[in-house]
């Protein structure tokens, strides 16, 4: 649907674009005053590419304020990464089983403990 749309947008603009080349085809003569020159051009190529030059110059200046948002963008993006990788790690390492943190061995009685550590503290 949006694909359509620019379609049909940018057949609109180039029609307009083509009626107004047809309806201005009369030669004019630009003066580039500071260079000393002068071309001699039909209306509508100086307008149009007066537009076209806008156009780019804009976009420049556009482009180039946004360049500490690109920045940020950047680096926000290599961040999620990061903390992407660091959660599918910590995801796998909770899906794994447990180790024992204990070494395996007998089972040591607290009740019999208690007394023999109670004897040697005195002891010493």
């Amino acid at each position: 649907m949006l694909r359509a749309l620019k379609l049909a947008l940018l057949a609109l603009i180039a029609i307009i674009v083509a009626a107004f080349a047809i309806g201005n085809r009369d030669g004019v003569v630009l003066s580039l005053w500071p260079f000393g020159l002068e071309l001699a051009l039909p209306l509508f190529l100086a307008l149009e590419a007066t537009l076209l030059i806008g156009l780019v110059l804009g976009g420049l200046v556009a482009w180039l304020r946004a360049g500490r948002h690109r920045t940020r963008a950047r680096r926000l993006a290599r961040r999620v990464e990061e903390l992407e990788g660091e959660l599918h790690r910590l995801r796998s390492g909770a899906a794994r089983p447990a180790a024992p943190t204990a070494p395996a061995g007998p089972a040591l009685n607290t009740a019999e403990a208690a007394p023999r550590l109670a004897s040697s503290r005195d002891a010493a």
